[in-house]
């Protein structure tokens, strides 16, 4: 049974060279969102695609070849990384640059949660990591994936969006 699926057009650099990727979108987010992801996707695209010219006597693929070809290799990469992509594609605040929609709303609803927990946060005989714990578990309620460490991954935020706001403040003090 063949599925209706979108394809779209992005442009990635490989060796200094510009490509141009016709793939779905699951495939697109993650090569967008994850440079070393991209890099393992072409090395293997052109690696694959060098043999089985040297099999094929060095010719060119047509349309239909490279068609079939991409097909085998998203297929094959599906099957074999199928978990750990999908996993990557929805973990909030693990890609390097600017945040997606998703970590934005994330962040505005982890942020609420420690407001809610604030005076808990205040209190010197609560122990934090229960708290972290349970903002963690209330982001997995709410389908914000966190993965592994989902604690440690929300006290961290903390402390970077912290870090991030003394140093806006500092700089806007300067100004002034």
């Amino acid at each position: 049974m063949t599925e209706n699926i979108k394809l779209l057009e992005i442009s990635l650099n490989y060796k200094g060279n510009g490509i141009k990727l016709f793939v779905d979108e699951d495939t697109a987010n993650i090569l967008l969102n994850d440079p070393v992801q991209a890099e393992n996707y072409l090395e293997r695209l052109f690696n694959s695609n060098e043999s089985e010219n040297q099999n094929e006597n060095k010719e060119s693929l047509n349309p239909v070849q490279a068609e079939n070809y991409l097909e085998r290799l998203f297929n094959s990469n599906e099957s074999e990384n199928q978990n750990e992509n999908k996993e990557s594609l929805n973990m909030l605040w693990s890609s390097k640059g600017k945040p997606s929609i998703k970590d934005t709303e994330a962040t505005d609803f982890f942020l609420m949660l420690r407001q809610k927990y604030a005076s808990q946060f205040d209190d010197k005989k609560t122990c934090k990591n229960k708290i972290w714990q349970r903002i963690a578990t209330e982001m997995e309620e709410n389908n914000f994936k966190l993965g592994k460490n989902g604690a440690e991954k929300c006290r961290q935020k903390f402390q970077n969006l912290l870090k991030l706001y003394l140093k806006q403040f500092q700089i806007f003090l300067n100004y002034t």
